[in-house]
Parts: structure tokens; sequence; C-alpha cells
């Protein structure tokens, strides 16, 4: 199995392949730009931010095309999907770098429309991990319980964020949230297919992409609860996009179809999945509660609350 570790020379003497110094360099630059934004060095902290998030997304994509490059057969399409999802994360920040160039700074933006369409490859990707691991009754019983997981997660995001539709635009409101909504639901259902398909936390792959979809989706919580208005440079949750990216970068450059599992690990998968469904109900019974409770507008939480149940 391909690693990221380097090359020996014949002498048995460690040798960086170009690879490896490519993104130990763009990431150390990434590190330093993070630093000065922290600093606000010169006044700038919008600027070395943007910076700051651009190399750190781009040492996601490299680890994950790397990844793609190294594997073969199913590893290699499903690598290949999660590069995708680097890739627009990278175009998306772009995107929101050339808006910032012209001045033109809005929440949501047409860079989130990037940022949400990058969950599409993330989906396809562990739909390809769990073809290779479980049967198709199994599967659909993976997906409705990847279903429940996303409806518990938007009643929990519009009891508290549901202001933000009603308050804006519409299509907007409704944009700006489907972002967290969809890459928290995403981190949980890729622990139910980490789960079924047996993977081992230590060797990274679906467990680095969910913990970069949770870390990406909770970065953009603030940007929701703060819209219209951006969050300021240098906040801390904003620091999340980063270590999200490279997380997602890891899972493409480490993901590998297991299939050995002890009797006890498989017990304990067994069982954490069976209790996830149960959870997603226990959340969604909480929602409804607290909306009978309060005098909340929003009339999203009961249907979505309801939906789970």
């Amino acid at each position: 199995m391909a690693t990221l570790s380097p090359p020996l020379s014949p002498a048995g003497i460690p040798v960086p392949s170009r690879w490896v110094v490519a993104i130990g360099v763009t990431l150390t630059l990434a590190f330093v730009a993070a630093g000065l934004t922290a600093l606000n060095q010169g006044g700038q902290a919008v600027v070395w931010e943007n910076l700051s998030w651009t190399l750190f997304y781009a040492v996601g994509l490299a680890l994950a095309v790397y990844g793609v490059r190294t594997a073969t057969g199913p590893e290699r399409r499903v690598r290949g999907a999660i590069a995708l999802v680097s890739a627009f994360w990278l175009t998306g920040q772009l995107v929101w770098i050339a808006m910032g160039a012209f001045g033109f700074f809005v929440v949501p933006a047409p860079s989130d429309l990037i940022s949400l369409a990058s969950m599409i490859p993330a989906i396809l990707a562990l739909d390809l991990a769990v073809r290779h691991a479980l049967d198709r009754h199994d599967r659909i019983g993976l997906y409705l319980d990847a279903v429940i997981t996303f409806l518990a997660t938007a009643a929990v995001m519009t009891l508290l964020f549901g202001h933000v539709v009603i308050d804006k635009d519409f299509l907007s409101g409704v944009l700006l949230l489907s972002i967290p909504i969809t890459c928290l639901s995403l981190a949980g259902a890729g622990l139910i297919a980490a789960l079924a398909t047996r993977a081992r936390p230590r060797h990274g792959g679906l467990y680095a992409l969910l913990v970069g979809t949770f870390l990406l989706g909770a970065a953009y919580i603030p940007w929701v609860a703060n819209a219209p208005d951006v969050t300021p440079p240098g906040t801390w949750s904003n620091y999340l996009f980063s270590i999200g990216a490279v997380a997602v970068g890891l899972g493409g450059a480490t993901f590998r179809i297991d299939s050995r599992a002890t009797k006890q690990a498989d017990r304990l998968a067994a069982f954490i999945r069976d209790a996830l469904p149960l959870f997603a109900v226990a959340i969604a019974v909480g929602c409804l509660i607290a909306v009978a409770l309060t005098d909340t507008k929003d009339m999203l939480v009961r249907p979505l609350g309801w939906a789970v149940i």
C-alpha cells in the first residue's frame, strides 16, 4: 500500500519525493500565513487569512491527488471522488478571493454554491466505498440511516438558525443554512459508512473524510449566525476551514478497502450503527419539545422532526 513516506535510496537513506517536498513547503507557508493572520500583520488580516486558506486547500488537494496516483481499482475511484471534493473547495476559495478583489463581499456568496456542490462527490465517495462491503439490502438500510441523520441535523440547525431563512431572502437563507447542514450530516453518514465497511481509524480514510467534513460544517456555523455580515478574519472558527480541508485531503490519500476486523470490533461497530438512528430520533424529539416550549417562528422544525421519528 502506497503511503506518503519518503522513498528509500539504494543505500537505505530516505529520499524526499517531489510531492513530499512540495506539500511540506506549501504547508509551512500556510502555517506562516495563518500566524500572520492571528497577528494581523500590517493590518492585512484579510489578505493573510485568504492566503492561508488557499494554501491549506491546495495542500488538501495535493494529498488527495497523490492518493489517486498511488491507488488502483476500486480504491482509486473512491480516492478520485474525494479529490474532487478538495478541488471544489479550492475552486470555491479562488472564487471568494476574486470576489474580494472586486470588493464584493456577501453571505451567502457564489463561492458557497461551489462549496455546497462539493458534497456531490463526497456522497459519491461514500457510496462507492460501501458498495464493496455491503450487499444491496444492507446498503438500503445504510442509506435510510444516512437520511435520518440528515433530517436530524437539519432539525437542529433550523431550530437554532431558522431565523436566517425567515429574516433573509428565502433562497439565500436556504442556501446559507444548507451548507453546514449538508457538511455535518455528511459527517454522520461518513461515520455510518466507516463502521459498515470496517474501516480502521488509524488508517485515516473515511474517518479523515468525516472529520474534515464535520470541521468544514462547524466552521460555517458562525458565518450563518453572523449573516449577512462577514465573520471577522482571524476568528478561531475560521481556522477550522483549513484543518478540515487538510483532513479531507488526508482521507483521499489514505483510503483503503478494509475487510479484516476482530469479532469484538464488529460487535462494537454494529452497536454504534444501531445506536445512531436512536440518537437521531432522540435529537428530533428534543427539537419538537423545544419548539413546543418556545415561541419560535420557524415552521420547518416540526416537519423535519416528525420525519425523523
